[in-house]
């Protein structure tokens, strides 16, 4: 199994370095090419020699059905880690065409400051005065 998990590896240092110096010596392009090729002849000859299994060969019972998204967003907000998360990902979402485009983002300014209060009204309820979360013994 080690063996299997090293190939990946050694892999991509082998075709890295063995990409940089076909690169040097002969341009990007052949570099490209290089490795292009061979790859399209080893799908041409998998593609001969693999066959593609019956359909519902591997189909024992039919998968349960998935559950009402009620069911997910409760799992999921009752998890602290999941409720740090989205917040941060909502605060920073909004922000993201003011720092990339250069984009002047009014709605999103204030979507984003909504957010980040959200998580900030939580913390202090979360480790406030009087709480024991945290370490904090006010």
């Amino acid at each position: 199994m080690a063996t299997l998990m090293l190939g990946g590896s050694l892999g991509m240092m082998l075709g890295f370095v063995g990409g940089g110096f076909v690169a040097e010596a002969y341009g990007w392009r052949m570099a490209l090419v290089s490795v292009g090729v061979p790859g399209l002849l080893l799908a041409l000859v998998m593609a001969k020699l693999l066959q593609e299994p019956a359909r519902g060969t591997f189909e024992t019972q039919a998968p349960a059905p998935p559950p009402p998204i009620r069911t997910t967003a409760a799992a999921m907000l009752s998890n602290r880690a999941m409720r740090h998360l989205n917040s941060g990902l909502c605060s920073q979402l909004f922000s993201w065409p003011n720092h990339s485009h250069g984009a002047n983002s009014v709605a999103g300014q204030y979507a984003g400051s909504i957010c980040g209060h959200q998580d900030a009204v939580y913390q202090s309820h979360r480790y406030g005065a009087g709480s024991t979360a945290g370490g904090c013994t006010q």
